[in-house]
């Protein structure tokens, strides 16, 4: 391990010391556990991509066919229909 030495502003110290408390653990392991856990975000994200492109793969290669797509939509048409509905009656 490193030890390292640095600022941190009043929010922050605030923070690190609550999520210390939260863990049951010392504020270097709360560190670390944070550190670790946006750097696994981050991958996430990067993996995952931008939505606009996750849309785009999706309109290439839908995941339901043709005619399941219509069959939830004419669903999906239908219980607005009642939803409606029922709003009016109240």
């Amino acid at each position: 391990m490193a030890k390292v030495t640095f600022t941190i502003d009043a929010e922050t110290a605030t923070s690190l010391e609550q999520l210390a408390r939260d863990w049951n653990v010392p504020k270097s392991e709360a560190f670390r556990r944070a550190v670790r856990q946006a750097r696994e975000q981050r991958l996430l994200q990067a993996k995952a991509g931008k939505p606009i492109d996750i849309l785009e793969h999706l309109e290439r290669h839908p995941i339901l066919s043709d005619d399941e797509r219509k069959s939830r939509l004419a669903t999906a048409r239908q219980l607005r229909k009642a939803w409606k509905l029922r709003e009016r009656v109240k």
